[in-house]
């Protein structure tokens, strides 16, 4: 896989986990780290576990950061709103 390919499938992951209500909030309570600082939801190879941040926490901190602006842009006034309306 390319990374541009992978790029994709990550940004898909992405816009998936923020169009989802309240699946974003289950896997960031779900993808922590363990006290041995492995993560406590994703299986390892063997039955062990995988290193945190996992891959999938590396992804919804990211969608975090995407709804973060999309919200932030949403609040802003747009160029038909008066910023002060007086």
């Amino acid at each position: 896989m390319s990374t541009q390919e992978l790029l994709a499938e990550i940004d898909a992951a992405v816009a998936f986990l923020v169009g989802q209500p309240g699946l974003l909030d289950v896997v960031l309570a779900e993808h922590v780290a363990d006290a041995g600082g492995m993560c406590a939801a994703c299986p390892g190879p063997q039955s062990g576990r995988r290193r945190w941040p996992c891959t999938v926490r590396l992804i919804a901190a990211r969608a975090v950061r995407v709804r973060a602006a999309a919200h932030d842009r949403a609040d802003r006034p747009t160029s038909a709103e008066p910023e002060n309306a007086s």
